[in-house]
């Protein structure tokens, strides 16, 4: 199955398209070899053979949005390195180290300390919607998560693995999706890491969920139910991943997308600063000169 346009990563530096892969589609999580993982019933997981675009590929999954439509991209810019310098001795145990119990406490000490400088990147390299001037507040902290994970994303209360997912912080409905919040996800960890995602936003794979069955219930199941009744009906559409190198940090609408992150590259434990704010992205232009890494709009 062919991609549909939707998100978009935007260039900002010749290379990007090296960091961005496709594969063939998705599997359910207990059809897999990764069920010592334990991931819960119903999840789902991308298919392993990750490949380069295809110049078609590209034309739909690569250009520059308009920053200021929300909702429609994922945008992975550099950290400037006085930001990870407070890390540096959780990142030397973190190399020594290949599970996440090892490294946890020291890294929730040290997110403490740096969080403040975060957050002032972050304002300086966003701005504000226009439409919500009084809106920006990040909120968010840090998570380890072992290595060699295919997913990494857990439930709370069982620690089972979601597989491609929906985030539900906002609870807003299919209509209102494209309006939540954006996720800005640090990788301050020492190896690179994928982000995960498929291009549609929510509305996109609900409106061909109800062409395909004739359903009209949006209210009925969560966003993550409807995103995994498209896939099991799509199992060929395809997963795109995004390498986010370490001191690069993410921005993506994942209240409005199936993603998840990815360790399965890595040795050393995953370590990532999460925050989420209402933001948009600064002139492109600004991006392209200032930062070094790619964009995607989607959420």
């Amino acid at each position: 199955m062919q991609l549909i346009p939707g998100i978009r990563v935007i260039p900002n530096q010749e290379s990007i398209a090296d960091a961005i892969e496709v594969n063939s589609g998705t599997t359910p999580a207990s059809m897999t070899d990764y069920l010592n993982q334990c991931f819960e019933p119903g999840a789902i997981v991308p298919n392993d053979d990750w490949r380069g675009l295809t110049r078609d590929e590209r034309d739909i999954v690569v250009g520059w949005p308009n920053a200021y439509r929300p909702g429609t991209w994922i945008a992975v810019y550099r950290v400037p390195e006085e930001l990870l310098s407070p890390f540096d001795e959780a990142r030397r145990k973190t190399r020594q180290s290949n599970r996440r119990g090892e490294v946890l406490g020291i890294w929730t000490e040290s997110a403490r300390a740096a969080k403040p400088a975060f957050d002032r990147f972050v304002w300086q390299a966003f701005s504000l919607r226009p439409d919500r001037p009084d809106s920006m507040k990040l909120s968010g902290g840090i998570r380890v998560n072992d290595p060699a994970m295919k997913t990494v994303t857990t439930r709370p209360k069982t620690s089972d693995l979601v597989g491609l997912h929906v985030d539900d912080w906002y609870s807003a409905d299919v209509v209102g999706r494209d309006q939540s919040p954006n996720r800005i996800s640090i990788n301050i960890g020492v190896q690179d890491r994928f982000f995960l995602f498929v291009n549609l936003p929510v509305s996109g794979f609900f409106q061909l969920h109800r062409e395909d069955t004739g359903d009209p219930g949006q209210h009925r199941i969560s966003c993550t139910q409807l995103g995994r009744r498209f896939l099991l009906a799509n199992p060929k559409y395809p997963v795109i991943r995004v390498r986010v190198k370490p001191g690069e940090a993410y921005v993506a609408p994942t209240e409005n997308m199936l993603h998840d992150g990815s360790s399965i590259a890595m040795k050393a434990p995953d370590v990532v600063l999460s925050l989420h704010g209402d933001t948009v992205l600064q002139d492109p232009m600004l991006a392209r000169r200032h930062f070094v890494s790619s964009l995607i709009r989607l959420e």
